[in-house]
């Protein structure tokens, strides 16, 4: 799948290229001056050439290296389309459309160029059913596609395919629709989530963390109201 960078990700490095190659050129005065002086002004122009063979990968690497490391600069960048954070949800098996059928807890981040969303899942009585991670992703319009692997608690590792549509259309996204296949789940399956309003994954010990978002995910599920029809989640 083809990686899709950050908003304005291309724009800022277009612009910070052309003024590479604007230093270059008015690099080339400087570099004649030099090789006249080393007396072979006919290979002036090495000079400015080499200055762009350097910045531009130099200036691509700045770039890249600023926006995975400064999350405020990244959110500034996405604007009203920012879509990492971290979320609960519900899943419902599209074969029984009127029930939750496990709880979720997921985060969306920012990572080597592209969106990674990884989470954990658990049945409504507690019981911790797998964790999901995405290999490769693709965010266009609002619309975000995936593909992941999923590690049940017991089991083998299996591969699937997500999209999800994020929702409002004209603010900050707050919550999500996704519908989901892979190989052990057979049917599709939705999932509708909802932004949490402070991280609970910040901890650096995991023990610490799983309770509470166990906790945070089935807190949602048990409140969770009457689920709306599930066809058309997936579409624009």
């Amino acid at each position: 799948m083809h990686k899709t960078t950050i908003k304005h990700h291309g724009t800022i490095l277009d612009i910070m290229r052309t003024a590479v190659v604007t230093g270059a050129i008015l690099t080339s005065t400087f570099f004649k001056e030099i090789f006249t002086k080393l007396q072979i002004e006919q290979f002036y122009l090495a000079g400015p050439i080499l200055v762009a063979i350097v910045g531009m990968p130099a200036i691509s690497f700045l770039v890249n290296t600023v926006i995975e490391r400064w999350s405020w600069f990244r959110k500034w960048l996405a604007g009203r389309d920012d879509i990492e954070g971290e979320w609960v949800n519900i899943v419902v098996n599209t074969s029984k459309p009127t029930e939750i059928w496990a709880a979720e807890y997921c985060a969306i981040k920012y990572s080597d160029g592209e969106y990674v969303i990884s989470g954990d899942t658990w049945s409504l009585n507690g019981t911790h059913l797998g964790s999901f991670w995405s290999a490769a992703s693709r965010l266009e319009s609002r619309k975000f596609e995936y593909y992941y692997k999923a590690q049940p608690s017991e089991g083998a590792e299996s591969t699937g395919y997500g999209r999800v549509i994020f929702r409002p259309k004209d603010t900050t996204p707050s919550e999500f629709h996704c519908r989901y296949l892979d190989e052990l789940t057979k049917v599709p399956h939705v999932t509708i989530g909802r932004k949490v309003a402070s991280a609970r994954t910040d901890m650096k010990d995991e023990a610490d963390v799983m309770p509470i978002r166990k906790a945070a995910a089935l807190d949602y599920a048990r409140s969770f109201g009457e689920i709306p029809p599930i066809r058309g989640f997936a579409s624009a």
